[in-house]
């Protein structure tokens, strides 16, 4: 099948002019370099960009966590400051009286530690810094810099501060009370006030507030494409601060691979490929030092590749201006070559009738293509002679080997033959003599087969089928004979006395030598590819290795070959060619296999 599709394809090629041949071919082998080459300009450019982009966005990233993680070290530092202060221990152990100046004496207190506030606001850049003072001072609801610190106590808030130790705690946006009425976004820090005195006891609580606004100006540096996403988020899933869709970060937390990533330590920054919503990226995330938060960025692939698009672009330019320039280039080449080629051709259109005396008449100078014309003339002459002189030759000696194969083989079978019927015309068997007169006659008639030399393989098998049926009489019936040829197999043409010769060798030096006298021949026939492929096995005592090299050399008639193997053999080379013909495989001992290949299509068979 693969044989007549490659046939078909290279019969359609070989329809294709010259010129177009030709300049396809280079067309071919310019183009496909030029897209290849262009694919890969653009694929390294493409790569580069890509990395460079990725890089700019780590580095980015990467500053964006440094300038937050300062930030927190600063909110860390005051609220170390602020433990460390002795006014505000002073305030937090002070005890109130009922002394008449009572108010005085926590003015004062009041005055001070909201002097030193605003003096740590200022120099830190915070927006504010509160304590959590005990109601029973007058200032504890002031709501501004001092709060109360039942409010905090009953918000379950202390329990976290004391489970965290001396760490800070931090709190999104409306959590706590934000101040100024709510219009103000504030993400606060709280730590415990210890006694520094007594380090187990809690006086009180300080907050630190950032204004969600200057955290998200901070994390929107991370921003690497317009519509790639930043977020703080904590290790419970709340979001701090974000730059970018609110509805994919929503999604984003949603999944678990994200939960999994924020419950994962790591200070490091890490890249990973997911999906969010159908949308695949490359999600950056590093822990922020001082907080349970991680600073996540997402940015789509889409971004990454919009990067890249004038890449293509001018690539793709690129390649169109060289394919253009090697088409006319093609053209130019082909033409040029083809050209004084086609005139040749024009001329040699004369001899396609078969007369090969007519000479071409060319006037091409001494390069290739005038020596082409000349020795075309010379060559028609040579041609004509040797079609003449292998026509004659051929035929001879196709006959002559015919009729000497044919002497071979007859004589020698017809002697044994008629021996037998002798035989039994001694012993009056007069039925078995009638049957062998019948075989006889049959197996004579198919020989000559009405003069042709090339049959359908059924006259073959039948042809060997009354062969055998005829030594069965002589021998006892001592051969089976098995026959195994697809029935669409038996109309293919092949030249007589091809099986006849092999099987007469199978049971004379094969079955007959062996010590019970009896055995099988199994004929098998299939077709592979554009071939047909006879097998004829018999389970006789072999051929001995030295005498199978030489079976089908000798001109001698040996202990394993009988007459005519190397006749049929040669007649196949004749009629078929030299890749055509018989090959013996034997196991001493066991049997011998005798493979004949032939062309399988008929008309080749018919034409010869």
């Amino acid at each position: 099948m693969r044989n007549a599709v490659f046939k078909g394809i290279v019969g359609a090629v070989n329809n294709i002019g010259l010129r177009k041949k030709l300049y396809t071919s280079l067309l071919v082998f310019i183009f496909i370099p030029l897209l290849v080459f262009g694919y890969y300009l653009y694929d390294k450019f493409s790569a580069r960009l890509i990395d460079q982009f990725e890089y700019t966005a780590g580095q980015a990233f990467e500053q964006t966590a440094g300038y937050l993680e300062y930030k927190i070290f600063n909110v860390n530092s005051i609220a170390n400051i602020v433990m460390m202060e002795s006014k505000i221990q002073e305030l937090f152990k002070y005890t109130p009286s009922d002394q008449y100046n009572e108010s005085i004496i926590q003015d004062e207190y009041y005055r001070d530690n909201l002097n030193f506030l605003y003096s740590l606001e200022r120099s830190k850049d915070i927006y504010r810094i509160g304590l959590y003072v005990p109601s029973e001072l007058v200032f504890a609801n002031e709501r501004d810099h001092f709060f109360n610190w039942s409010s905090l106590a009953e918000s379950g808030i202390v329990e976290r501060m004391e489970e965290n130790g001396g760490k800070l705690i931090w709190l999104p946006s409306g959590i706590l009370d934000p101040g100024h009425g709510g219009q103000t976004n504030l993400i606060s820090a709280l730590c415990r006030i210890r006694n520094l005195g007594n380090y187990h006891q809690t006086l009180g609580a300080c907050r630190i507030d950032l204004l969600e606004s200057d955290v998200h100006d901070i994390i929107a540096r991370a921003r690497a494409t317009p519509s790639s996403l930043v977020a703080l988020v904590n290790e419970n899933g709340q979001t701090i601060a974000s730059v970018g869709d609110s509805q994919l970060l929503a999604a984003g937390l949603a999944q678990q691979e994200i939960s999994d990533i924020l419950q994962e330590p790591g200070e490091a920054q890490v890249s990973a490929k997911i999906k969010i919503e159908n949308r695949h990226g490359v999600l950056l995330y590093k822990d922020v030092k001082g907080t349970d938060w991680k600073l996540l960025s997402f940015i789509p692939d889409e971004d990454m590749l919009r990067t890249t698009e004038s890449v293509k672009k001018e690539t793709a330019v690129f390649v169109l201006v060289l394919c253009v320039l090697a088409y006319g280039f093609a053209i130019f080449i082909s033409s040029t070559i083809t050209s004084r080629i086609k005139k040749l051709v024009v001329q040699l259109k004369q001899t396609e009738r078969g007369d090969f005396k007519q000479p071409v008449v060319f006037r091409g100078g001494h390069d290739e293509i005038g020596q082409l014309g000349m020795k075309f003339n010379h060559m028609l002459g040579k041609i004509s002679d040797l079609i003449e002189e292998k026509y004659n030759l051929g035929k001879s000696v196709k006959g002559a080997e015919l009729k000497a194969l044919q002497a071979q083989i007859n004589p020698h079978f017809l002697y044994n033959t008629l021996e037998c019927i002798r035989w039994m015309t001694k012993e009056n068997k007069s039925e078995e003599i009638n049957r062998l007169l019948y075989l006889l006659a049959r197996f004579y008639r198919l020989s000559l087969s009405r003069g042709e030399e090339v049959i359908p393989l059924r006259d073959e098998l039948e042809h060997i089928k009354a062969y055998v049926e005829i030594q069965n009489i002589r021998f006892d019936d001592s051969i089976q004979l098995e026959i195994d040829v697809p029935e669409e197999l038996m109309e293919l043409n092949l030249i007589k006395l091809v099986l006849q010769p092999i099987v007469e060798n199978s049971i004379l030096h094969g079955i007959l030598e062996k010590e019970n006298g009896t055995g099988r021949i199994q004929v098998k026939a299939e077709c592979q590819g554009d071939e047909l492929e006879l097998t004829v096995t018999d389970d006789g005592p072999g051929i001995e290795e030295e005498v199978l090299k030489n079976i089908l050399n000798s001109d001698k008639r040996s202990r394993n070959s009988g007459y005519g193997i190397k006749n049929v053999n040669e007649r196949i080379k004749l009629y078929y060619g030299s890749e055509y013909g018989l090959e013996y495989v034997s196991v001493y001992g066991e049997g011998t296999t005798v493979r004949i290949r032939l062309p399988a299509h008929e008309a080749v068979l018919q034409a010869n």
